[in-house]
């Protein structure tokens, strides 16, 4: 607690500088750096230092770890080792282009590690990553589980606020915890201005202990609709989602009164792809079998991998703007609109708030039904 008085204090003076960082560690792409560091030739200088970078990763993390700006690439580029891997695509460029359209950068994590509301840190985020595609394989149940993460994957953002204080986005509050008011829904870019909940960062939790998504519990999962951690269940008990089922049991929640089951390997019988045991496999005519990459016959969507659509009977990645995305919904280009991918629209245009930010090059349509620039919550 003195500790705590003091650095308040230091920052009150204008003197604080944060011994998280080290020199050259940060990279300030946007100008700016966290308290107590100055930006110099886009990279956060410690105060005095004027010299060339001395360290393996000038401008990353400074450990041999994932820099913040480059944190979604080297996710998408392991997702899609994994994807073809296991025989979700044909390679890792199709794979890349078909999610880099979908997935929206961490600008928030970046302005909040720059404005110092936030600590990143760059070797854990490594560590994460290494050992979630090390636990991965190609096995259903661990991938529509929480099982795969590493305790790392916990500790890559270090949160500032404490319970009480104001945050926009979780990893700003220690326990990594945001608590929004009922009348603003964060997502579609909108920035809401919650309440950090706690000040325990996340981390392991007992069966019985109160948790959310970011927390391990131990010989259990996160219930999603008790916030409490809970046993996993058995084969036969009924289950909502993947995570609920004990080891190697699968949760097919695409049919009423699911129940956690051994999966089903290729070639055996099946009513939903939610019970192949290999990821690669899909629920063909009753039975699990590999699904249709690109030129493959089929008859349906359903027998082509996932994120391919069945095009003129044969399977076929996501489409170009211009080209069919009826069924699928997805395009690799632009996005989709009433069964045909369009171009996405530039700031300032008009777009509809029900359809979300999808449909924004900037991806944020603002209320008032008006492409902009996305907010930064931080």
């Amino acid at each position: 607690m003195r500790l705590h008085g003091l650095l308040i204090l230091c920052c009150a003076l204008g003197a604080c500088y944060n011994p998280s960082y080290g020199d050259c560690q940060v990279s300030c792409a946007s100008g700016t750096c966290p308290s107590g560091l100055e930006c110099q030739g886009g990279v956060c200088r410690a105060p005095g230092m004027t010299g060339p970078c001395t360290t393996p990763d000038a401008g990353g993390d400074g450990g041999g770890g994932i820099p913040l700006e480059m944190m979604t690439e080297a996710q998408l580029d392991a997702l899609c080792n994994h994807a073809v891997q296991c025989g979700q695509f044909e390679d890792v460029p199709s794979c890349k282009a078909v999610y880099g359209n979908l997935i929206v950068p961490a600008s928030d994590e970046i302005a909040a590690v720059n404005a110092g509301t936030v600590i990143y840190h760059g070797d854990k985020a490594k560590e994460c990553l290494d050992a979630q595609t090390a636990n991965l394989a190609c096995e259903r149940w661990k991938f529509a589980s929480n099982r795969a993460a590493d305790p790392a994957c916990s500790a890559v953002f270090e949160g500032t606020r404490h319970n009480g204080d104001a945050c926009a986005i979780a990893e700003q509050c220690i326990s990594q915890n945001c608590m929004y008011p009922a009348t603003c829904t964060p997502g579609n870019g909108a920035c809401c201005e919650g309440t950090c909940v706690g000040d325990e960062p996340p981390g392991p939790r007992a069966i019985g202990q109160a948790c959310t998504f970011r927390d391990r519990c131990t010989g259990g999962y996160c219930d999603q609709f008790t916030g409490v951690c809970a046993t996993y269940k058995t084969a036969g008990t009924q289950c909502s989602y993947g995570d609920q089922c004990a080891d190697g049991l699968v949760c097919d929640n695409t049919t009423p009164n699911a129940v956690c089951q051994q999966p089903v390997g290729t070639n055996g019988p099946c009513s939903s792809s939610n019970v192949c045991a290999n990821l690669g496999d899909v629920c063909r005519n009753g039975a699990c079998m590999p699904g249709g990459l690109t030129g493959a016959a089929c008859a349906s969507l359903g027998e082509c991998q996932q994120l391919h659509q069945c095009l003129n009977n044969a399977c076929a990645l996501p489409s170009e703007i211009g080209g069919s995305c009826q069924g699928l919904g997805v395009c690799s280009t632009g996005y989709c609109f009433q069964g045909t991918c369009v171009a996405k629209i530039m700031d300032n245009g008009a777009c509809d708030v029900s359809l979300g930010s999808q449909q924004c090059e900037s991806n944020y349509c603002d209320p008032g039904g008006k492409c902009m620039p996305k907010p930064v919550c931080n």
